[in-house]
């Protein structure tokens, strides 16, 4: 017969055996819970981030739209160009903070010359960096929100004496549906013309980059008509950057960064 004293014992030491597994339980839980949470706030700060960035890419976009509108558009009287004015045509109030160096910044001529001025838009902003020579002009434009920054930059080709020197132009570039899940089909296009010239149909491209503009993939873009060019791409999930280049038929070439 087990004396009663000893029946006693066993029961405590099984409820504290118990007890213990119960905590290791817990703790595992607690640790896969905590492990989730870190997680999906990891996640959380990702999608947050990226839609800033599309946000502050908008921002670059429109501060190269801007600019090239009063280069083209907003012209001084017996100038040819209207960028080295813009400084003066745009005002203080809008193009801030406008500086002009270079050897030949005379708003008629325009030949050798850096343009930099920012501006804001709501809690958006942009700088835009103009150089201007007798070679090619390069137009770049940084968009800023949420302390995200984009860049977009326009290359003009060589113009080199040809009648026809100025490289196409590529503008309201997109991608559609912005996120979706694997094996959903995206559909990229941009509006392209060329000032001087005629786009070769033919370099059009699209090359799909990791975030760190590497090609992953490459795909030409078709003419829809009205200077729409299209292409559609089917890849895993992930985040990606699209570049668009465009050559004219004499050669001259421009392209749209990380769309």
């Amino acid at each position: 017969m087990v004396p009663k004293n000893n029946s006693i014992i066993f029961k405590k030491s099984e409820r504290g055996v118990s007890i213990l597994i119960v905590f290791f339980v817990m703790v595992i839980i607690l640790a896969i819970v905590l492990g989730i949470n870190v997680i999906i706030l990891s996640e959380m700060k990702v999608i947050r981030e990226m839609g800033y960035s599309v946000i502050a890419f908008s921002a670059g976009d429109a501060g190269l739209e801007k600019t090239l509108y009063y280069d083209r558009k907003i012209i001084p009287t017996g100038g040819i160009r209207g960028v080295c004015n813009i400084c003066v045509s745009c005002g203080a109030a809008d193009c801030i903070n406008c500086t002009k160096v270079g050897a030949n910044c005379s708003p008629i001529t325009c030949t050798d010359c850096k343009i930099i001025y920012t501006s804001q838009i709501n809690n958006k902003s942009f700088r835009v960096v103009s150089t201007i020579s007798t070679l090619s002009d390069t137009f770049q434009s940084y968009g800023s929100y949420m302390n995200i920054s984009r860049a977009v930059e326009l290359n003009g080709g060589d113009k080199g004496g040809s009648p026809h020197n100025q490289a196409p132009i590529i503008i309201i570039t997109s991608v559609t549906p912005r996120s979706v899940p694997s094996g959903i089909e995206l559909m990229i296009s941009a509006n392209i013309f060329d000032p001087d010239g005629a786009v070769d149909p033919d370099s059009v491209i699209a090359h799909i980059q990791n975030p760190n503009e590497t090609d992953i993939d490459t795909i030409f873009l078709t003419d829809a008509g009205s200077n729409n060019y299209v292409g559609y791409w089917t890849g895993p999930i992930g985040v990606y950057y699209i570049d668009i280049t465009a050559c004219d038929t004499e050669g001259n070439c421009s392209e749209a960064e990380d769309i």
